[in-house]
């Protein structure tokens, strides 16, 4: 798949999905050091929302991605974090939305170094089904950055699965931006 040939809609969940998985992989096949070193999953996060936000935050995009976001001094104005379950503390790790616009988040990611089970799973996957009901998140993934990474998309499956990568993925030296057509609306 070429990242920059993808225009993403709300109704097309299929393609932010393919461009997580490109920017997952292009972070393990460019920036493997930060797994293998252990470096803190903000740190992963990060390059994998800059790649995200190459492909997605293009000329004539409404569309952002924010890491660790904070949304209590949007617009000059005090707001209440995110409030999932009556935990007043929760911050994203990834999201991709409109900045301001509480109707329009596309997708939020929250990653884990080490995959959880029992009751961290739980609270993981709780927290996130909260994201998309309370926070109307049209998709929401848990992702673990393990050596070989796995996710699990919320309301779509049970278990993890691998993350796939097409043949035809290209490598960030390789891409070249092709204006509007990479646009996510």
């Amino acid at each position: 798949m070429d990242p920059t040939a993808v225009t993403v809609s709300m109704t097309e969940p299929q393609h932010l999905r393919e461009l997580l998985a490109c920017a997952v992989r292009e972070t393990y096949d460019e920036d493997r050091h930060l797994i293998e070193a252990d470096i803190r999953e903000e740190a992963v996060v990060f390059r994998i929302a800059h790649r995200l936000a190459d492909w997605i935050e293009r000329p004539g995009s409404l569309r952002h991605v924010d890491v660790e976001y904070d949304r209590r001094y949007l617009d000059g104005q005090q707001r209440p974090k995110y409030e999932v379950t009556g935990d007043s503390h929760v911050t994203p790790d990834l999201i991709v939305h409109t900045r301001g616009v509480d109707t329009q988040n596309l997708l939020v990611v929250e990653a884990k170094k080490v995959q959880p089970i029992g009751d961290r799973l739980t609270e993981s996957v709780e927290e996130l089904q909260d994201f998309r009901s309370e926070l109307n998140y049209a998709s929401a993934v848990l992702l673990v950055l393990a050596p070989q990474p796995v996710w699990r998309w919320i309301g779509e499956s049970e278990t993890f699965t691998d993350i796939p990568i097409t043949a035809d993925a290209t490598k960030a030296d390789q891409r070249e931006p092709d204006g509007q057509s990479s646009t996510l609306q």
